[in-house]
């Protein structure tokens, strides 16, 4: 379970943009083992019911690992879009 963000935490700006980017950081982690345990696809509707996380968590981890070449989208339409493993060197 991802613990959700508190704007409420000590330590100031950085403080919190720490703990965000480790939240964020510990979702993408949740999507990684997901795909991993299922043939390394998902669909965006199945991780937002499977992972304990808000949804613009799980975008924000989505988008941490596309941006690392760690997960692709297939599909044109987001809510029907499937998330596989794979790396830069596939994109076309």
């Amino acid at each position: 379970r991802v613990e959700p963000f508190s704007c409420g935490r000590s330590g100031g700006r950085e403080g919190i943009t720490a703990y965000m980017i480790t939240w964020i950081g510990l979702c993408a982690g949740e999507i990684w083992r997901h795909l991993d345990t299922h043939e390394g696809q998902a669909s965006l509707e199945t991780l937002f019911s499977k992972i304990e996380a808000p949804r613009e968590t799980i975008l924000m981890a989505v988008g941490w690992l596309a941006r690392e070449g760690y997960v692709l989208m297939k599909g044109n339409n987001l809510s029907a879009c499937t998330l596989v493993l794979g790396n830069l060197s596939q994109i076309k």
